[in-house]
């Protein structure tokens, strides 16, 4: 009898210690959580709660701004057309903001605004005049992705427009918005422009004449 209890004795002492160096198992994995884990400010969209492990600072320097204008500074992982995955030095960790949460955000000297149409790259921006570089695929192709790109044009406060990139139309579009400059006029009545090389130094031009500059 007595050896008996003594071996159900240790049998209790087996699954006492099982039971301790599980609960410090535990304890220690949850004290590997990073310590400066990211909180969004408000809520993703339910088909964007993403959160990623990017397992070092990789990422390219920069900053964003709120919709309440203050800018932070930030590690930009991954730019796409509807989300940019920002991260802060140290914590090897990422989080999907989409364009309803970022006014705007810089990557490098890089800086692009969140637009109806999604993230959009600045090609020119002065006098009330932006130009966008925008791509319209999640994934573009590596040997394809100018077909999905798109010249995006706002002035002023208009929403942003598409612009053409065939020659005569795209020539005539900007005629029809720096059309009182008389040099430009006759050279875009002429076809004379291209769209992705020259609309940023139509806009230049423009907007320096209009301040009674020369480029």
């Amino acid at each position: 009898m007595l050896a008996v209890a003594m071996q159900i004795g240790s049998w209790r002492f087996v699954l006492v210690f099982l039971l301790i160096t599980a609960s410090a198992a535990t304890a220690i994995a949850q004290r590997r959580q990073p310590a400066n884990f990211l909180i969004p400010t408000t809520p993703l969209p339910p088909n964007d709660l993403t959160v990623r492990r990017e397992g070092a600072d990789n990422g390219t320097g920069g900053r964003y701004q709120l919709p309440d204008s203050t800018w932070h500074e930030a590690l930009v992982y991954e730019i796409k057309r509807d989300r940019v995955h920002l991260g802060t030095v140290g914590t090897g960790v990422s989080r999907a903001y989409s364009p309803e949460q970022i006014i705007r955000f810089t990557a490098d000297s890089e800086i692009y605004s969140a637009l109806p149409q999604g993230f959009a790259r600045e090609l020119f921006n002065a006098g009330g005049y932006t130009l966008f570089d925008f791509q319209k695929s999640n994934n573009p192709s590596a040997f394809l992705g100018w077909t999905t790109q798109q010249l995006l044009l706002r002035v002023h406060t208009e929403l942003p427009r598409r612009l053409p990139t065939g020659r005569r139309k795209f020539n005539k579009a900007m005629l029809a918005v720096v059309g009182d400059n008389p040099e430009l006029a006759r050279q875009l009545r002429s076809n004379k422009f291209r769209a992705w090389p020259d609309a940023a130094d139509i806009l230049t031009t423009y907007v320096l004449t209009q301040n009674g500059l020369s480029k």
